[in-house]
């Protein structure tokens, strides 16, 4: 299979479990990582979701979206440590899809609307809108964030391995 089409798969893939809540997050991890390509968004993309599976205490986007569920948003719940780690890697998220073609600098941007407000897959119907709208803006922001930023996608995307780490350090200190 050429390498556009494993990316084009991957991101889709990606898309798929950020939207519907369902799998892995280190999966979705990998995902990301194989449909950004830069090795520095692909490091920055391991590091979002070790570092929202770190503060969640699990891999398992179930589990995530029962606790969402139940505790609420998902940077409101709990320390704030624990909530900076998973504003910080939904940051790590965006910044890694600077540069990149449309489709995976999408996927990063549902997996950062995912980190900030939780899976869709909710059992609330205002969990479920939350979660919509912060995938929502998650996506419409790693679309059009190349546009709004002044510095270079370059320089930005170079931030977004550190952004991952510092959350990764947090959710492990909370």
């Amino acid at each position: 299979m050429p390498w556009p089409s494993a990316r084009t798969l991957a991101a889709s893939a990606a898309l798929a479990v950020a939207v519907m809540g369902r799998g892995d997050l280190l999966l979705l991890g990998v995902l990301l990582a194989v449909a950004l390509v830069d090795r520095r968004s692909s490091v920055a993309a391991l590091l979002a979701a070790a570092a929202v599976s770190t503060r969640w205490g699990t891999t398992s986007a179930e589990t995530i979206t029962g606790a969402t569920s139940t505790l609420g948003t998902a940077v409101r719940v709990g320390p704030p440590l624990a909530a900076a780690a998973l504003g910080l890697a939904a940051a790590a998220l965006l910044l890694s899809g600077l540069g990149v073609p449309r489709l995976p600098r999408l996927a990063a941007g549902v997996a950062a609307g995912t980190v900030v407000g939780g899976p869709i897959a909710a059992s609330t119907v205002g969990a479920v809108v939350f979660g919509l709208l912060a995938v929502v803006a998650g996506g419409a922001l790693g679309v059009l964030l190349p546009r709004l930023v002044a510095e270079p996608s370059e320089r930005l995307r170079g931030v977004a391995p550190v952004l991952g780490a510092v959350a990764l350090a947090l959710a492990a200190l909370w």
